[in-house]
């Protein structure tokens, strides 16, 4: 499925039809509807005509999607192997426009509350269009406008602002389209820059929510390369006892948020190091199994072995991402 067919099955969803009932509306087969969706077969002008209708999409984010979806396979980067087809499927509708674009940078300009907030909701979204200039408003037309502001709408709520305006900022002239981004950028909207499940108050029957499962590509960019030389030993007797002291460096000071002192050499390390039972609680507060673990679980296997050693060693999703990641470097 290309990105123009996850478009099309997404808003169809959206629209609560079913492949049979949108086929009826734009008097086709069911068969060229699974064609458009799948990527199989291109579908033809008017029918475009048709969708921007029953969907309340520009027509002109319609053919933008298509002719996207033309273009070469290598473009896309996003690591599609590591989530369900659902996600995927969210995933492949988070692009925009360069008109979409403009009327977010004027809405982070006026600082639109919309931006800000943590739920999205199409209400405040009308409201902070009353900020955008005439000038503005009559080049694109008012409904066509409510049009484009409806396509942004969509992605806000799935990314997270900030990451947004970070990505813009860096390439002002190209389109938004996670998909697309360099792989650095994917990581970094992959661990910190979508807009995570609240259980609490997110409404599956609006949108389907975006989730990642805690997956830290950072961390796995760091740690898997040195797993795939070879498996670590861990611990002993339990899977959650104390690390053993020999446990590489590498495992457990790999970002910036151990405490200094833990990535000292023991010469350097502070004077209560010497205090064994400070320093080994103050040690196990920061480095267990579980937190080497937390964010790269689906890439490793943590088995015991005959001596009751507790080995934590890359496995075959693991060695995919990496692939990938040494293909997008």
């Amino acid at each position: 499925m290309n990105s123009f067919g996850a478009m099309i099955k997404h808003h169809r969803k959206q629209a609560g039809l079913t492949q049979e009932q949108l086929a009826e509306k734009l008097d086709v087969s069911t068969i060229a509807v699974q064609n458009w969706e799948s990527g199989k077969n291109r579908i033809r002008q008017e029918k475009l005509l048709k969708l921007s209708y029953l969907f309340h999409i520009p027509l002109e984010t319609l053919i933008h999607e298509m002719l996207m979806s033309e273009e070469t396979d290598s473009q896309d980067c996003f690591p599609y192997f590591l989530f369900d087809e659902e996600t995927n499927e969210i995933v492949r509708t988070l692009h925009l426009t360069m008109s979409q674009q403009e009327l977010f940078g004027i809405l982070y300009i006026y600082h639109a509350e919309f931006l800000d907030r943590k739920e999205m909701d199409s209400s405040n979204l009308r409201e902070d269009l009353k900020l955008i200039p005439y000038e503005f408003v009559s080049r694109f037309g008012s409904i066509n406008l409510l049009n484009i502001a409806e396509g942004l709408y969509h992605v806000l709520q799935y990314v997270q602002t900030n990451f947004l305006v970070r990505v813009l900022r860096l390439n002002p002239e190209k389109e938004f389209d996670v998909c697309r981004l360099p792989m650095e950028l994917i990581c970094d909207f992959i661990d910190s820059g979508y807009k995570r499940l609240d259980e609490s108050d997110w409404d599956a029957s609006l949108a389907p929510a975006l989730w990642f499962h805690d997956i830290n590509m950072h961390k796995a960019k760091k740690l898997l390369p040195e797993l795939k030389k070879g498996a670590v030993h861990l611990t002993n007797g339990w899977w959650a006892n104390d690390l053993c002291e020999d446990v590489p460096l590498w495992l457990i000071c790999y970002d910036d948020h151990i405490p200094t002192y833990f990535q000292c050499r023991r010469s350097d390390m502070p004077e209560w190091y010497h205090d064994r039972e400070r320093f080994r609680k103050e040690w196990n507060n920061y480095h267990n199994p579980a937190i080497i673990r937390h964010g790269i679980e689906q890439f490793v296997d943590y088995k015991e072995n005959e001596r009751a050693e507790w080995i934590l060693s890359i496995n075959s999703k693991g060695e995919e991402l990496l692939k990938w990641f040494e293909n997008k470097s």
